[in-house]
């Protein structure tokens, strides 16, 4: 149930009853409304809110889609607010210009009023005056010659007389002339007859009253529209502030939306790049290891072999030369045994053991010859078999160098591509490594630009709270000081009001003391000359019939006996003292 009372005649300048969208409508403002077609509702000022909401309501029954906000649990319509408000400047508009018509045929419904009413009066006027002596029935259409008229007749005065033209009431006036005032002359209707002051002055008092309570109601209507342009006005500041915002968060929440699914899938990607890398690594590494595995067992069969044939040739070559030792120190043997036997042959005493010695001399020669030839054979044949062997030994080593050297080709071939692809490897781990520092920039450059979008949203957010409670706190207290100011205005007026009612009633009493007093001198003042006109007639009368018989001061005495009774007027014993005139 509404809080706001009904509009009435007696609370409609009440506080409670100024947001009341409802009016006081008059039978005549009915009647124009009727005939122009306009229901009185429709005339009625309606402000932007109203509108929306009417146009919100129509795109709710037509089921026009809508997108709901996280923020806002009220739909938010895709209407915008310049489209409203055309629509409230058309219906207004349109409101604007029954009202005029409304108000044209009001104003006629009064002119038609008013002379319907000075017609009913003449008529009823005429109707009552033919009542009373209808002299319409000796009227005759047509002219009668045998009809006898005197001479007096034709030169007499004719009875009917022409009635002036009722002049226009004071209020029919003030209706139908613009330019009414107050200072002209108000005229009764019957005769002639000027109204007195008093009863004027009242009739402008009840027209100033009027005409001020006219142009405060005005200045009500005035200011009360003026304040609803102005709170219509503000919601739509409010609207316009309230669509920029959304707009603006909804951009933000976009951009921030589009910028983490972009983000989200460049690191989805380069995890898949990064996993895809990591496998076809250690897929390499794994083959890398396995040919160094088989590379390595490999030489190492071949050296087991050469070493394996160096052991048979050094046994050999140790073998030859323990041989060849043993012959030169025979040698050396036989050169000391030749050597004692020539010393011995060349003593005298030995000659025979010298020829015994030749002849085993000559023996051991021969197996010397023998021993020396058998060894040159045996010299030459190792010789030759030495050489086949050393040829052997070199054609193993050579195929041996060539193998090797060939190994050593292909160990520095896959050192060359193993230091190549390492390179590629070192090189590919810095620019990993470096995307990777760049994506913890620019995570770390999101963090940062979301933490002060962040700060500066919230700060955005204070700041239009803050604004916002400034705002209305500021149009509260505007609100306030008005509804103070239009009520002090009130006060004012209805003291100002007070107060010119009392001045003129003190006016009238004081005019209804001074006349009252006025009239009561004037009375005295009449009453006092008739009583000097009759003392004045007394005494003359009493002069003439005394005025033989008596003296002159036995009349002045007679006279100051009769003012010492008491019987002379107040003002005949201040002015007409004969004792004054006497001395």
């Amino acid at each position: 149930m509404s809080s706001i009372p009904n509009i009435s005649l007696t609370n409609f300048l009440n506080e409670d009853c100024k947001d009341s969208r409802f009016v006081l409508t008059s039978p005549r403002s009915l009647q124009a409304c009727k005939r122009v077609g306009v229901k009185p509702v429709d005339l009625l000022p309606r402000t932007l809110s109203q509108v929306m909401k009417d146009i919100y309501k129509h795109y709710e029954t037509q089921e026009i889609y809508f997108l709901p906000t996280r923020e806002h649990s009220e739909p938010v319509y895709e209407t915008s607010t310049d489209a409203c408000y055309a629509v409230w400047e058309e219906l207004e508009k349109e409101r604007c210009d029954r009202l005029e018509l409304a108000r044209r045929e009001r104003d006629q419904i009064i002119i038609e009023n008013y002379r319907n009413k000075k017609n009913k009066e003449q008529n009823s006027n005429l109707s009552l005056r033919r009542g009373k002596d209808d002299s319409t029935k000796f009227i005759r259409s047509d002219s009668s010659p045998n009809l006898q008229t005197s001479a007096g007749a034709v030169n007499a005065k004719p009875n009917a007389r022409s009635l002036a033209t009722r002049p226009i009431s004071t209020r029919e006036h003030r209706i139908l002339s613009p330019d009414f005032s107050l200072t002209g002359t108000l005229m009764s209707r019957k005769g002639l007859v000027r109204i007195p002051e008093r009863e004027k002055k009242g009739i402008n008092t009840m027209l100033h009253q009027s005409v001020e309570e006219e142009y405060a109601q005005s200045l009500r209507h005035y200011w009360s529209s003026l304040w609803e342009k102005q709170r219509a006005q503000t919601v739509v500041d409010r609207t316009k502030r309230e669509e920029i915002h959304q707009k603006n968060l909804a951009s933000i929440r976009s951009a921030y939306e589009l910028e983490e699914n972009m983000s989200r899938r460049s690191r989805e990607m380069d995890d898949r790049n990064r996993r895809n890398e990591k496998e076809k690594r250690m897929r390499e590494s794994e083959d890398r290891h396995r040919a160094a595995m088989e590379r390595r067992d490999r030489v190492k069969r071949q050296t087991l072999e050469l070493s394996r044939s160096d052991r048979g040739v050094k046994k050999r070559l140790q073998e030859h030369r323990l041989r060849v030792s043993e012959l030169k120190k025979q040698n050396d043997k036989h050169k000391l045994d030749t050597c004692l036997s020539e010393s011995a042959l060349k003593s005298e005493d030995n000659k025979q053991e010298y020829v015994l010695d030749k002849k085993q001399r000559a023996g051991y020669r021969n197996l010397v010859w023998e021993a020396r030839s058998r060894l040159a054979q045996l010299h030459t044949r190792s010789a030759a078999e030495r050489a086949r062997e050393l040829n052997k030994y070199k054609m193993e080593d050579k195929m041996g160098a060539a193998e090797i050297r060939q190994l050593t080709q292909r160990d520095s071939i896959s050192s060359a591509y193993k230091a190549k692809r390492e390179k590629e490897c070192l090189k590919t781990f810095q620019q990993q490594l470096s995307l990777r520092q760049q994506e913890e920039g620019r995570d770390e450059w999101i963090q940062e630009q979301e933490n002060k979008r962040r700060e500066r949203e919230g700060v955005a957010e204070v700041k239009l709270r803050d604004s916002l409670l400034t705002r209305t706190r500021s149009l509260n207290e505007k609100r306030r000081s008005r509804a103070e100011s239009h009520q002090e205005r009130i006060s004012q007026v209805r003291e100002n009001e007070f107060e010119w009612r009392r001045s003129v009633a003190r006016e009238l009493e004081g005019k209804e003391q001074r006349v009252s007093i006025r009239d009561k001198r004037r009375s005295l003042e009449a009453r006092e000359s008739k009583q000097i006109a009759d003392m004045t007639e007394l005494l003359r009368d009493t002069i003439k019939e005394q005025s033989g018989k008596k003296g002159f001061n036995e009349i002045v005495n007679s006279t100051e006996l009769f003012h010492r009774l008491g019987n002379g007027p107040r003002g005949y014993q201040k002015n007409l003292s004969y004792s004054h005139l006497i001395s």
